[in-house]
């Protein structure tokens, strides 16, 4: 029987940070090896080729990219539930980016190595390959988006708690509940308007897209906690709504 808390053993930062650096770098390996066998579509010209056991090398490229994807979902789905990590390197979406770029390495460097064909051994596959290569400058668009998407959550989610620290906290009413028919994590997604009366007496109203336990849904006439900038009271930016209601 061990004598240390499992509980505190998992929420130990340092031991989250050596889980998550040692998780990620299994999946940044497995996405690599993914890509390698994807390059298996620039092996050969034209757009689709059947093969059998008597292309060795095809068949282990088509297994490493199956289990390389696989197994690189799996991680994925590993790496966001440990504990949350600050920073744009903790958004879900950086994650996916990291993988993406591995993919793309791994289908990069394919377009570069010997055909695994016997048959196209000798053939001039610069034509597939180029591409293949231009689909690898479109990945790495798509991956370079998901970092700038992981950036603007993450200074999100610093303006918000900052919010919570420094500005105003007062007891909103909601006046409307719009179910929007979206769940995240078993959450269902609403769209909430408040109303809120600032420091000079001034009733001020706003809208926002929240996830909501079900157990606790906020309904027309709760009042929920709502933060704002006493300084600049009107600006919707400054403000983050809460969900918690007091009935």
């Amino acid at each position: 029987m061990s004598t240390i808390d499992p509980v505190q053993r998992e929420r130990d930062p340092a031991g989250a940070a050596r889980r998550r650096t040692v998780r990620t770098a299994l999946m940044l390996a497995c996405a690599l090896i993914a890509g390698y066998g994807m390059s298996v579509d620039a092996d050969f010209p034209g757009s689709s080729i059947s093969f059998g056991a008597g292309e060795p090398w095809a068949v282990l490229k088509s297994l490493l990219l199956l289990a390389g994807l696989t197994a690189t979902m799996l991680l994925i789905g590993v790496i966001v539930r440990l504990p949350e990590q600050p920073g744009p390197r903790g958004e879900p979406t950086f994650i996916l980016g990291s993988a993406l770029l591995a993919v793309t390495a791994g289908l990069l460097i394919g377009t570069f190595l010997p055909s695994s064909f016997r048959e196209f051994a000798d053939t001039d596959l610069s034509d597939a390959r180029t591409n293949v290569r231009v689909t690898c400058a479109f990945l790495v668009i798509v991956a370079v988006a998901l970092f700038g998407w992981a950036i603007l959550r993450s200074r999100r989610r610093q303006h918000t708690a900052q919010l919570r620290k420094t500005g105003r906290r007062v007891s909103a009413e909601v006046t409307e509940v719009h179910d929007t028919g979206f769940t995240t994590n078993n959450a269902p997604r609403v769209r909430l308007t408040v109303r809120f009366t600032d420091a000079t007496g001034t009733n001020r109203y706003v809208r926002r897209h929240l996830s909501v336990s079900r157990f606790d849904r906020p309904g027309v006439g709760d009042r929920i906690p709502l933060w704002y900038d006493p300084n600049d009271p009107g600006n919707e930016k400054k403000i983050v709504v809460g969900t918690q209601s007091a009935r």
